[in-house]
């Protein structure tokens, strides 16, 4: 989820500058979104599976869910959490 929402902001961005090339988009926007991810990754690892990697099955599972919610919320709460229509193709 993260990963595709920076790609999207990256192209976004870059359009938004006056850059059309297409092949360069893609790339701009792959690159950010495994830079974000990997990012992501490292420091949910550091936080939330380090500590109790040596604990019960129970314990794990629970701090995996902790973190989903963390993850869903702090993305609501920065980018809003308000439906958006799409336009219609003519």
């Amino acid at each position: 989820m993260i990963s595709s929402y920076v790609s999207f902001m990256i192209i976004a961005a870059l359009m938004m500058m006056g850059i059309d090339t297409g092949w360069l988009l893609v790339a701009a926007g792959f690159v950010g979104a495994i830079v974000i991810a990997s990012a992501y990754g490292w420091s949910i690892e550091r936080v939330a599976y380090r500590p109790v990697r040596n604990s019960k099955r129970l314990i794990a599972l629970i701090s995996a869910i902790g973190m989903s919610i963390f993850l869903q919320n702090y993305v609501s709460l920065t980018e809003g959490s308000r439906d958006v229509a799409a336009a219609q193709p003519v």
